[in-house]
């Protein structure tokens, strides 16, 4: 069984099962179940309702619209019981810990660069050569502050248009959390070809 890694930032939320219940809120406004927050008015104070508060993470539908300042002051709900004791031998880890414990990142050979054709691909191939085979999804996911279901569509085979891709701005964190620069490779070597073909191009129409 794979250790559990849990981001310090985020421990607060997963381990009382906040994350977890404010996502299965946001699936139950998608199928129609809740109606959207924005058009319902605080069960407190009659002001327009900006969230969803629960008094129990436990029970993750069992919520009441409520405006910002009202939530506030019905402070924080009772943690989920059943995500305390699924956390409960979860190792905590902070950014810089794990930064500072990482390799160094390497630089992938120029053939296996270059057998990436588009940008998803050099993603896969940093994945599947990344320094710690152990390493999960879900602790990539944890270190690189994305949701798993993100990092599952990172690696997805299949392309689809409705797939989401490695943001630009979690580039750095990936690599750091892989151990090689596969993606930034591929994305110098492919503005290195444009660059070529655009010299190429110039001195063909000159």
């Amino acid at each position: 069984m794979s250790e559990l890694i849990i981001q310090a930032r985020r421990a607060t939320t997963l381990i009382s099962g906040a994350w977890a219940a404010h996502v299965e809120v946001s699936k139950a406004v998608a199928r129609g179940d809740l109606a959207p927050v924005a058009s319902l008015r605080c069960v407190d104070c009659g002001n327009p309702a900006h969230a969803y508060d629960h008094r129990d993470y436990g029970r993750p539908l069992d919520v009441e619209p409520v405006c910002t300042p009202c939530n506030a002051i019905r402070g924080a709900a009772k943690p989920s019981e059943e995500s305390l004791l699924a956390h409960a031998g979860a190792t905590l880890e902070s950014e810089d810990g794990w930064k500072a414990r990482a390799v160094v990142p390497v630089l992938l050979g120029a053939a296996l660069i270059a057998s990436a054709k588009t940008y998803r691909q050099a993603v896969r191939l940093a994945w599947a050569y990344r320094t710690s085979q152990y390493m999960t999804r879900a602790s990539l996911a944890e270190r690189i502050g994305a949701y798993a279901s993100h990092v599952t569509d990172y690696f997805h085979t299949d392309d689809a248009s409705g797939r989401r891709s490695l943001p630009p701005e979690l580039i750095d964190d990936f690599e750091c959390a892989v151990g090689n620069r596969a993606v930034t490779q591929y994305l110098m070597r492919k503005t290195g070809l444009s660059i070529m073909e655009e010299v190429i191009a110039m001195r063909a129409a000159a």
